[in-house]
């Protein structure tokens, strides 16, 4: 039986409708926010794979006719890879919920998200993200939410909730917020130099009004929810892991704290196999086993590190950075170069300007997109992996990428998943060649919980 809730939400209505379409999916709802409409369905295998992994795959589909138009000339056959936006926005959606499933769970879980309609106004992103864990939630796969998910603007000083598009243009902010009942859970998005206290600000006040849809999932779930399929985690032999913790605590310990990358890796590789070998013939089948007592041994060490020494793994204090170098112009002909090295890893930043008049031509559902100047990053990543690397055909080594430079900023707003070197070193490159462009800087962090079990 088919059910509909709305809220309003940012001013306007936004509903979700279930049991009206794909009825054969685990769960499926329909999720409309002005005249936007995304369609969600989740489906989980019975058989359970033989994998050390979770097997989750989300994808997120935009078609032309959405928008009610009609692919012409080179984009009429809308088949292949994803675009950007689709792998992106796919991206955004995997990164909230993937950890709020059982950490043993090796059942292929597959969450689509399609656009069936747009507006031009309401991107349909964020609503596809709540309506992955509201489906997720109506289904009989375990799932630790639910989440909700909305877009954080700030126009002439005004924080707004899922700002129209034609609105964010004047936006100095604009973040989406994905979060549960009680917390925030991932951030993405940008600003136009803002100080970290309106950020916050911006930050809380999302996860505030997406309350609502929260308990609208939670509705939902108590109406047309079916019971979750039972699953017990599979248990360690407690005699293993007392004989490896004995075994190997103390070596993990001393081979994580050695300060190279290759050689500390070297050090923990060569350290596992020597113990799985100790172990003997009892022992043969059950290499999976044993490597995974060892990496929860290895993790548990590397939190005791941070939480009671304020140590890193490589034996670095939490304020200390490897030594940064930045060299500018190695290469003659494009018109700015920069190589970013930090530590171990070094990223290449090549800046091309393109001749007045050339354009780029994109087209998806919100439209229309022409890029008048362009900006082609390269980005070497053997580098960053490691000499084990093998370089050939199918191996992403080199990655290109074509950006307005008017609109790099909107790199991060748009919720790319860069990498900080890459993200510094595009910007050294630009500095570089271009006058007049405003440095800035990137950083990741992390958080390790004192109370909290969770991978995170």
């Amino acid at each position: 039986m088919e059910i509909l809730l709305k809220e309003e939400i940012g001013g306007r209505t936004l509903s979700i409708q279930a049991d009206k379409v794909a009825k054969q999916a685990s769960g499926s709802v329909v999720v409309r926010y002005g005249d936007t409409i995304v369609l969600v369905t989740v489906v989980a295998a019975h058989d359970e794979r033989d994998s050390n992994f979770l097997p989750l795959t989300v994808e997120y589909q935009e078609k032309i006719y959405a928008a009610g138009r009609i692919p012409g000339n080179y984009f009429r056959r809308e088949i292949g890879r994803p675009s950007e936006k689709e792998t992106l926005t796919a991206r955004l959606i995997d990164r909230p919920i993937r950890p709020l499933f059982p950490k043993e769970w090796r059942y292929e879980i597959q969450v689509i998200a399609t656009v069936l309609s747009m507006d031009q106004e309401n991107d349909p992103d964020t609503l596809a993200m709540i309506g992955a864990s509201t489906a997720l939630e109506l289904s009989d796969i375990p799932f630790a939410g639910p989440i909700a998910c909305v877009r954080v603007g700030r126009i002439d000083g005004q924080l707004k909730i899922n700002p129209p598009s034609s609105e964010l243009e004047n936006s100095d902010i604009n973040i989406i917020v994905a979060g549960s009942k009680t917390g925030v859970v991932m951030v993405e998005g940008g600003s136009d130099v803002v100080s970290e206290a309106d950020m916050l600000e911006a930050i809380f006040f999302g996860h505030q009004e997406m309350q609502p849809l929260i308990d609208l999932q939670l509705k939902l779930k108590e109406s047309h929810g079916v019971p979750k399929r039972p699953f017990t985690p599979p248990q360690k032999d407690p005699q293993l892991v007392e004989t490896l913790n004995a075994e190997a605590s103390g070596r993990i310990r001393e081979a994580i704290l050695i300060p190279e990358k290759i050689s500390r890796q070297d050090a923990v590789r060569e350290l596992k196999a020597e113990i799985f070998e100790k172990l003997g013939e009892d022992y043969s089948d059950r290499k999976a086993e044993v490597y995974e007592i060892l990496k929860d041994i290895q993790k548990q060490i590397s939190r005791d590190l941070i939480l009671k020494e304020n140590r890193r793994i490589d034996n670095r204090k939490f304020d200390e950075i490897r030594p940064i170098t930045c060299e500018v112009g190695l290469l003659p002909r494009p018109h700015g170069s920069a190589l970013f090295t930090r530590g171990e890893t070094q990223v290449l930043g090549v800046l091309t300007l393109a001749l007045a008049g050339i354009a780029a031509v994109s087209l998806s559902v919100a439209g229309i997109g022409i890029m008048n100047v362009m900006l082609v990053s390269v980005s070497e990543r053997t580098a960053e992996i490691g000499p084990a690397v093998l370089v050939g055909v199918g191996r992403r080594v080199v990655h290109d990428r074509v950006v307005a430079i008017d609109e790099f900023r909107s790199e991060r707003e748009r919720g790319r998943v860069a990498d900080v070197h890459e993200v510094i070193r595009n910007l050294i490159a630009l500095r570089v060649g271009l006058d007049g462009a405003r440095p800035v800087a990137d950083e990741e962090l992390g958080i390790v919980e004192v109370a909290a079990e969770r991978d995170g």
